[in-house]
């Protein structure tokens, strides 16, 4: 098979830094992580053939749905439609963060625990991953293909978790600044196996590219969108909302009046508040923008949510038909500063308040700018029930050697 080189430009990323150690979590419950050993090298082109999807069929493969994911329960006709594998520590917990909450004069403030999503590297992307990645296998296909950031955790969890399940990843990745965490999600990715490009240009431009030239090899790759974000992904934000019900009715957290949550490829909030329409919840998500305004705009943030209800509706009719109206004023803008990736003041101060009052770590990109829109609407949100989504996987790889 054809393969274009791991860039020079990798190594001179990695060069760029100053060599870091991983830190480990500053508490407990959030411990560092042995990595697996590194992948094998690439195979050759003979090796890399799909496998023959009746082998998939009849060995078990095929049967990636899990009866316990919350939306099944509900909606069972969806389980014999859409294929799930089972690969982060679901349900997160929901946890009242106290201290913080009298800090703020929030007395009611929770704190969704995604970063617990993955026992080895957790957040909200493995949420899409469980959906994508069982497709990918349940169509016998042998490499994924997806694009982003540098310091992408999407192209870290696609790398990882494509690599459990013995998938071959291609990732596809634009410069960003470069800095000890990029630095170190980059090893992470190319730990895990992961063939990487990182050039200039439209990401999804180069990866069609490598699409094409992998087809012209026989080999057809699984296509994964941005932040895994398409109606199938954000299935996975959708069954979300339904663990969140489930932890409501168990009294675990009250129904809350508020949820924040970051705006990036607008996958998990579109999830979101479809799931919570549908579960009857009357939460209202504040979706927090860290990414341009052209590509986190309300009006594709409504087509993004129709078109997944349209997804799952045409799976099976019994999935209500939502009308979330023309979302007007609904995504939060001020934070997102001089552009993506790029950190702020408001949000490098609410990332510190985050740390100081909880121990746990947000970054710059998403999850500090979200919760100073928090601290911002602190006055407003007394006597209300706030539930911060944190979707960080903030879990510290132990790389090995691998630095």
């Amino acid at each position: 098979m054809r393969r274009a080189p791991r860039f020079a430009a990798l190594t001179m990323l990695l060069a760029a830094a100053p060599a870091c150690s991983p830190r480990g979590a500053a508490v407990d419950r959030n411990p560092p992580v042995q990595a697996p050993k590194a992948a094998e090298p690439a195979p050759s082109k003979s090796a890399e053939k799909e496998p023959d999807r009746r082998e998939m069929e009849t060995s078990g493969d095929r049967g990636t749905k899990f009866s316990k994911a919350p939306l099944f329960k509900r909606f069972p006709g969806l389980e014999a439609k859409i294929h799930h594998r089972a690969l982060g520590s679901l349900p997160t917990p929901v946890e009242r963060a106290e201290k913080l909450g009298e800090a703020l004069g929030i007395r009611d403030l929770y704190i969704k625990r995604d970063d617990l999503a993955g026992e080895t590297y957790g957040g909200s992307k493995i949420r899409k991953l469980e959906f994508l990645l069982a497709e990918a296998k349940s169509l016998g296909k042998a490499r994924v293909i997806t694009f982003g950031g540098s310091g992408s955790n999407h192209a870290v969890a696609t790398a990882l978790y494509a690599q459990k399940l013995g998938l071959k990843a291609t990732l596809m990745l634009l410069p960003q600044p470069i800095n000890d965490e990029v630095r170190h999600r980059l090893l992470a990715a190319r730990h895990f196996g992961a063939e990487i490009r990182i050039g200039p240009g439209s990401a999804r431009a180069r990866a069609a590219e490598a699409t094409k030239a992998l087809k012209e090899d026989g080999i057809e790759p699984y296509w994964i969108e941005m932040g895994g974000t398409s109606p199938l992904g954000n299935v996975g934000l959708v069954n979300a909302a339904f663990e969140l019900k489930e932890q409501v009715d168990a009294g675990q957290i009250p129904e809350p009046d508020v949820l924040y949550i970051a705006l990036g490829t607008m996958g998990s909030a579109a999830g979101l508040m479809l799931g919570l329409k549908a579960a009857g919840m009357k939460t209202v998500v504040v979706p927090v923008r860290a990414s341009s305004p052209d590509t986190s705009s309300e009006a594709r943030l409504a087509a993004m949510i129709k078109e997944t209800n349209e997804y799952l509706r045409a799976l099976d009719p019994s999935f209500p038909a939502i009308d979330m109206g023309p979302l007007k004023g609904v995504v939060r803008g001020g934070y997102l500063g001089k552009g993506y990736g790029l950190p702020t003041r408001k949000g490098t101060h609410a990332t510190a308040v985050f740390k100081e009052q909880t121990g746990l770590d947000l970054e710059a990109t998403y999850t500090g700018k979200t919760f100073a829109a928090v601290m911002d609407d602190a006055n407003d949100l007394a006597g209300k029930v706030v539930l911060f989504w944190n979707t960080y996987g903030s879990r510290k790889l132990n790389l090995g050697g691998t630095q």
